[in-house]
């Protein structure tokens, strides 16, 4: 009783913050945001529940300001965020590592480790056009994490610069040059 005593007290509070913005009474969404993550985690509540809290509600405007507050109002990792943004609310994958950039501000290291270890893609290929196409990565920075966070040689590094990402030789070949030796 206690505990479902506290869920309730907990969504009520979501549907009071919610109401109050939605009639004009409140107008800083983003700290009830906040408030209602931190509060909901705090109470042992999964990213998964927090996630579905904040989508239903008028609490967040979109998948940046979702990624935002759930890394800065929640103990998920980066993958835990990744995998809540892709099975509760059918995000694509691009959207979530948009998200996860310019949302959250994450480093492309973690974002593309996340985006490995979740299989939300085909290969490497996909993995480096969706980095360079939504995210702030550079090239230098792909081929960074391609090599510190997932281990791939420089051919494999190569290959999805260049047919991932559709990047010009020249600049692969200066991105391999500043990650260094292999």
């Amino acid at each position: 009783d206690t505990i479902s005593n506290s869920w309730n007290s907990i969504f009520d509070t979501l549907e009071d913050w919610t109401n109050a913005i939605g009639n004009g009474i409140v107008d800083f969404a983003g700290d009830a945001a906040d408030f209602v993550a931190t509060a909901i985690n705090d109470f042992g509540a999964s990213v998964n529940a927090v996630t579905d809290a904040l989508w239903n509600s008028d609490l967040v405007t979109n998948a940046r300001d979702l990624a935002n507050t759930l890394w800065n109002n929640t103990t998920a990792s980066v993958s835990n965020i990744a995998h809540a943004l892709k099975s509760q609310l059918g995000f694509a994958t691009d959207t979530i590592a948009d998200a996860l950039s310019y949302g959250a501000n994450l480093s492309i290291n973690s974002i593309a480790d996340a985006l490995w270890d979740s299989a939300f893609v085909a290969g490497s290929r996909e993995l480096a056009d969706i980095l360079w196409q939504y995210t702030s990565a550079s090239v230098e920075n792909i081929a960074h994490a391609f090599k510190s966070q997932l281990g791939f040689a420089a051919d494999t590094i190569a290959d999805a610069l260049r047919y991932g990402a559709n990047v010009s030789v020249d600049a692969i070949n200066d991105a391999l040059d500043s990650v260094g030796d292999f």
